[in-house]
């Protein structure tokens, strides 16, 4: 409960009755209210929240700010509330959460009632405080279910919420101040204020919107379960098919009578199962042309491959509920909340789950490219630090992860493996050793250096930045998987496609006399740090749910399992 809140906000405003006692007038509600503020008995509950929460301890300084008078007796202001938390929902918040039907029910009661005047007051400003703060920083702590590593600044400067040790306490004030800011501010158009509060990134408005119209759109439709069994090809005859063409028009890939839909602009509800029996059921068995274009495209809005083919990964995404993907949605705009903190006026934004690279200048994309990033069993990580510098012609020692499972195998099979990957062997001094030498079955401690050139594992360019995961941008000599529509093939590191392209934007605005030292060292084939001008912010995210260019929706494969654990915390409904 709010025991340790109630005794905040009593000496509060207790402190601010005695500096004020000029206001001592029974007849002004204002003076009865701050009596009951100082010794609250009301008889209401307010939704629990931790007494450390923001939240919790902001209220006595919204009240303060005002001189301790009530803040929501101007009905049209208590309406406006109402409805800005109506429109939580929007943002896959439930205003439940944010007492909104305890409001309705305190509407009309009396100035007299002090109990209930009381009560309204707090459950109008915690709902307005709580709102305000899951809009801006998130309504889950993101740092117990997906923390993102962050580097400090070279110059010794703190991000906001910094998870470095005696960081914490500065860190809360700062998020104090801007809340208690934008409610004091907030408070002359509340509507205002909440919008204030959200995310300043396009790409969330962007799934807010696309989120409200799938809702409305799906709001009473489900869809039929595909059973295991063979995989589905173009031509087949199964009985799994009616399914599959009953689950494509649920979700709008299909007409009802059968024929592709442009725009998706309807839904049909769930249909039971034919029966197998008439030569009518045998047609509708068909795996034809028409459901097998349907079929793609539901792949390429998952990000799966676009073959027309139902096989385990398209069944499984085919599978998944209405109500899960609403979670899911959900749990996506969550993340973006967590974000959008984190971008900077220019910043490289990684993708992960969508395998893309983003530079945006004025927090706009100015340049984007497909990337390929870690598996499932050496996933990249979500971080953020600072590009700092380029090496150009890179070396590559082989991490001692890719060396023991990957490396020494391919060794042991056939020692040629390094001369024909122009791959040396070096002792512990760095003194390179005769590989004819060593005994692969117990190698020792040794390390392996591929030489620098255009099939060297990192390509031509390594984009560096700080961070305790050994991982960065880089080029690569495998530029054909970057065709395939799912892009986990690394150890972790992020390849890039045009990833000469993104290093020469970094530079952009460097002396001539720069530009050509930099091109001269790409030209020498001789391997070279060249420092950044200025360190510029890079953050890798994962997000499993976008938006495309024509405002679809486009749901991503979970590569690294990550949304039931977010879906579920939703669900319980954390502060």
């Amino acid at each position: 409960m709010w025991c340790g809140v109630w005794t905040l906000l009593a000496v509060a405003v207790s402190a601010g009755i005695s500096s004020a006692s000029a206001v001592t007038v029974a007849s002004d509600p204002s003076s009865s209210l701050q009596r009951q503020l100082a010794n609250p008995a009301p008889a209401c509950v307010i939704s629990a929240v931790d007494d450390d929460h923001p939240v919790a301890r902001t209220v006595a300084g919204l009240y303060a700010d005002n001189d301790f008078r009530p803040l929501w007796l101007d009905s049209q202001r208590y309406e406006s509330l109402i409805l800005a938390i109506d429109g939580l929902v929007e943002d896959g918040l439930d205003p439940l959460d944010y007492g909104v039907m305890q409001l309705r029910e305190l509407r009309d009661i009396a100035v007299t009632d002090h109990d209930a005047l009381v009560c309204r007051e707090l459950q109008a400003s915690y709902g307005y405080l709580n709102a305000l703060y899951h809009l801006s920083h998130g309504k889950l702590n993101a740092e117990a279910l997906e923390p993102l590593w962050r580097a400090p600044r070279a110059d010794g400067a703190l991000t906001e919420v910094a998870p470095l040790v005696g960081l914490e306490h500065q860190a809360q004030l700062d998020t104090l101040a801007q809340l208690e800011s934008l409610a004091a501010s907030g408070l002359a158009d509340i509507g205002v204020a909440f919008q204030r509060a959200r995310p300043g990134l396009a790409r969330y408005h962007q799934l807010r919107q696309a989120y409200g119209q799938w809702r409305d759109q799906y709001r009473f439709v489900g869809w039929p379960q595909v059973p295991p069994g063979p995989i589905l090809r173009p031509g087949m005859e199964d009985s799994r098919t009616p399914l599959v063409r009953q689950r494509l028009e649920a979700e709008g890939y299909l007409s009802p009578a059968g024929g592709e839909m442009a725009g998706r602009e309807m839904a049909a509800p769930e249909v039971a199962a034919p029966e197998v029996a008439s030569p009518e059921v045998a047609s509708a068995e068909q795996y034809d042309e028409t459901l097998s274009a349907a079929v793609r495209e539901f792949q390429r809005r998952h990000r799966l491959k676009t073959d027309g083919i139902v096989g385990p990964q398209t069944r499984q995404e085919m599978n998944l509920s209405r109500a899960f993907r609403y979670d899911q949605i959900r749990a996506n705009l969550e993340r973006l909340r967590w974000l959008w903190r984190e971008i900077e006026f220019n910043t490289v934004l990684v993708d992960i789950a969508g395998a893309e690279v983003i530079y945006l200048r004025d927090y706009a994309p100015l340049w984007r490219s497909r990337v390929q990033v870690g598996t499932s069993a050496r996933p990249t990580p979500v971080l953020k630090s600072r590009i700092t510098h380029l090496t150009f012609n890179p070396t590559w020692t082989v991490p001692p992860t890719i060396y023991r499972k990957d490396k020494l195998p391919e060794i042991r099979r056939d020692i040629g493996y390094l001369a024909k990957n122009r791959i040396r062997v070096l002792g512990p001094d760095g003194r390179q050793l005769d590989p004819y030498a060593i005994n692969w079955n117990n190698p020792g401690a040794i390390r392996l250096r591929q030489d620098a050139g255009p099939n060297n594992a990192l390509g031509l360019v390594a984009i560096r930045f700080p961070n305790p995961f050994a991982v960065y941008l880089h080029d690569t000599p495998n530029r054909k998987l970057f065709a395939n529509e799912q892009r986990t093939t690394s150890s972790g590191c992020v390849r890039v496609e045009g990833a000469m392209d993104l290093s020469s934007i970094l530079f952009e605005g460097v002396s001539e006399d720069k530009r050509l030292q930099i091109e001269a060292i790409k030209a020498s084939g001789r391997t070279r740090n060249v420092n950044l001008p200025t360190p510029v912010p890079i953050v890798l995210a994962y997000w499993t749910v976008d938006v495309d260019e024509d405002g679809e929706l486009e749901f991503r494969p979970d590569i690294y399992s990550r949304d039931d654990a977010l879906v579920n915390a939703l669900r319980a409904g954390g502060n």
